[in-house]
């Protein structure tokens, strides 16, 4: 299920927080407060402890998306389950570029609460 394990990955980096996704602006603009603020130990905590997490999801989720060694079966193709995920995967780019005024306020007020304003 090659479209599955593609699929699958684009949400574990969104989920981590990679760039091109939401969550990832959400993290710099914590990290940015902390530097601008003089947190440079949270920063530098917070880059350390989010590779380390990304690390660590990539170790665990590569083996379910990479599969068993050997020789792969051909998957039928399906086109109402493959549909559906790519129907997904597309809801997931969009939002990753683009952030609702709302959440991108609350995103800005955790980023202040951060820099102690």
């Amino acid at each position: 299920m090659p479209l599955t394990g593609v699929v699958f990955l684009m949400a574990m980096l969104a989920i981590i927080g990679m760039p091109p996704f939401s969550l990832f602006q959400s993290e710099f603009l914590i990290v940015r407060a902390a530097f601008d603020g003089g947190h440079v130990l949270t920063g530098v905590l917070f880059v350390l402890f989010g590779t380390g997490v990304f690390a660590g999801a990539l170790l665990h989720v590569g083996g379910m998306i990479l599969g068993p060694r050997g020789e792969m079966a051909a998957a039928a193709p399906r086109p109402w389950r493959d549909g559906s995920l790519l129907a997904l995967a597309a809801a997931l780019v969009v939002i990753g570029f683009w952030i609702p005024a709302p959440l991108f306020q609350l995103i800005r007020g955790a980023a202040q609460v951060v820099n102690g304003q």
